[in-house]
């Protein structure tokens, strides 16, 4: 039973405890309130301006409502958790990663950041995580730099496996392509046609993005990138973006958006060429030297 438990995501792990916590939580509170109940319906007749007992009935039934109040308290701060714990699990089921992860994910061997699911730690190695860029479709990593010994062949060994299923992927998509039959040559002409007309009909198809789509989309990769940085990095990177929004304060609103557009679109490119220079380019398998 314990092996199993420990295979199970972290996120359902937490759920369940927070579940078991809030059920407690909640027994507890219908038991305060049952007794404060009877302890009212006790009183039933007695006179409470005795002078002697009426004050202590009242202080003693207060002080039952403060411990009514402080149990919804913690009945409430349990059931937050628990939104944002699902709020969390759903945003890593709807990731959207090579099915080929989910396995590796599932038997502990990698594990997924909820924050960022694009992202994933390998079992047993600190710091290091293997990336998935949607966009580019491809895998690279981060953080490699200090990790050594024992850890970076485990890290070395995961990420090149990873690759190898990422290419025979890519190859299972492009097999079935090259090996469909011919079509007969009455009809070989008008296919081709047809084909050549698609990409403009369907250019001409696709809605233009918005400047604020465009803005959002920018602000997000820019996002992405600074997650990779240490904590002087990121400071670094704020007081630009803060020195951007001084700058064009009082401004129209669509130019304030063009100006933010160009900002992210502008250090997105930086960061995007200096991760391309300090890491190794997808595809290329991590060396067995070290």
């Amino acid at each position: 039973m314990v092996e199993n438990e420990n295979k199970q995501p972290a996120g359902s792990r937490r759920m369940k405890i927070l579940q078991q916590s809030l059920a407690k939580k909640q027994a507890a509170f219908d038991q305060r309130l049952q007794n404060h109940f009877d302890d009212v319906r006790s009183a039933n007749g007695q006179p409470l301006n005795d002078k002697r007992n009426g004050q202590a009935t009242l202080n003693r039934w207060e002080r039952q409502n403060d411990g009514l109040r402080t149990a919804d308290k913690e009945i409430e701060k349990t059931q937050r958790a628990i939104e944002r714990e699902q709020a969390a699990i759903d945003r890593v089921n709807n990731a959207d990663i090579p099915a080929f992860l989910k396995p590796m994910i599932e038997s502990g061997e990698i594990t997924q950041w909820r924050k960022f699911p694009n992202r994933f730690f390998v079992s047993g190695v600190e710091k290091a995580r293997i990336i998935w860029d949607k966009d580019k479709q491809q895998f690279g990593y981060a953080y490699l730099q200090g990790v050594k010994g024992e850890q970076f062949a485990k890290f070395r060994d995961t990420y090149n496996h990873i690759l190898a299923l990422h290419r025979q992927k890519q190859e299972r998509k492009t097999t079935p392509e090259t090996e469909k039959p011919a079509p007969e040559n009455r009809e070989s002409e008008k296919p081709t046609q047809q084909a050549e007309e698609r990409p403009s009909e369907k250019e001409a198809r696709q809605p233009a993005q918005t400047l604020e789509e465009r803005l959002l989309v920018a602000k997000e990769q820019y996002g992405q990138r600074l997650s990779d940085m240490n904590a002087d990095e990121q400071k670094k990177y704020r007081i630009l973006e803060a020195g951007m929004e001084n700058l064009i304060k009082g401004l129209p609103e669509q130019t304030q958006m063009q100006a933010r557009l160009n900002f992210y679109q502008t250090q997105y490119g930086r960061l995007t060429t200096q991760k391309d220079l300090e890491q190794s380019p997808e595809q290329q398998e991590l060396f067995y030297g070290r």
